[in-house]
């Protein structure tokens, strides 16, 4: 049975950001800032091509409003029978001033038709003073296990997590790798409903295909489509209905996700991932994207 857990969504709302917990930034931000540097994904390196499989590696920018605040990466392998990924995310320029919080994040799980079944979750977050930890384990397409160092309160305001919010759920950097068929129509990459369950909450992304744009990386290795695809963040259980940021993101419509397809495998990730804050944009977008295997 899960234990107690406290929310670190990669690719939602943020309801306690430890990591910004010393900051002078304004407090009502905090989460989506947080959000916004751990949503890519995340690991650089070179990528060697994987046994049957494909292999990607991508570097991101995370600016608010235009000015750089961060970076993040991201590093997949997704072969015949297993897939990995795993990442990092940190502050950069002015912001790490106030905070020099690093994130990083890695899911394990099985390739069954080409789909993704998650096993394993773990996510770190750092920064000067303190340290959290996420891990999440999975069985039989179930939420089996959950470890939160150190763990959430008990709070009478939140939302029940049952027995079917435990089931039939991505975690939040297996929720990146998208599946569709080879040479899919941006209609049909973005046309589904994301399910994320992070530690505590349970959600949806639902999301909604907008237009298809031409992307280049700065050093113009990468040339492609991006497929843009509005999001909406739809919080099941495990939330508290009532914090400023749950409603905020709930009722937030700046909200997109700009998929690239792998070559011809049958997989997309983010290119861009954009989440309107009370300061502006907070935006993540690709620098460099190579992938091999496709």
């Amino acid at each position: 049975m899960a234990s107690t857990a406290r929310p670190t969504a990669l690719t939602g709302p943020h309801p306690k950001t430890r990591a910004f917990a010393g900051s002078r930034l304004s407090a009502r931000v905090k989460p989506a800032l947080a959000g916004a540097v751990l949503a890519a994904g995340l690991f650089g390196a070179t990528a060697p091509a994987a046994a049957d499989g494909i292999s990607l590696a991508a570097f991101y920018r995370v600016q608010l409003s235009g000015v750089a605040i961060g970076k993040a990466g991201l590093n997949a392998d997704v072969g015949g029978a297993a897939y990995h990924v795993k990442g990092w995310g940190k502050l950069s320029g002015m912001t790490a001033m106030f905070s020099n919080a690093i994130g990083a994040a890695a899911s394990d799980g099985a390739v069954e038709a080409g789909s993704l079944t998650p096993a394993r979750y773990d996510f770190d977050l750092k920064d000067d003073s303190e340290a959290s930890r996420v891990a999440i384990g999975f069985a039989a397409g179930r939420v089996d296990q959950v470890t939160i160092t150190p763990p959430e309160p008990e709070r009478p305001d939140r939302v029940p997590l049952g027995e079917a919010h435990r089931q039939g759920a991505f975690d939040p950097m297996s929720a990146l790798i998208v599946r569709h068929a080879p040479g899919a129509d941006g209609a049909t990459i973005c046309n589904r409903t994301v399910p994320v369950f992070e530690g505590l909450q349970r959600f949806d992304l639902p999301l909604v295909y907008k237009k298809t744009v031409k992307v280049r990386s700065e050093d113009g290795a990468f040339k492609g489509l991006a497929h843009v695809c509005k999001a909406r963040y739809q919080p099941l259980a495990g939330h508290r209905p009532q914090r400023w940021v749950i409603r905020y993101m709930m009722e937030n419509k700046d909200l997109e996700v700009w998929l690239v397809p792998i070559g011809a495998s049958g997989y997309s990730v983010p290119w861009r991932i954009s989440i309107g804050t009370t300061l502006g944009p907070a935006v993540i977008e690709a620098e460099s994207f190579t992938y091999s295997g496709a």
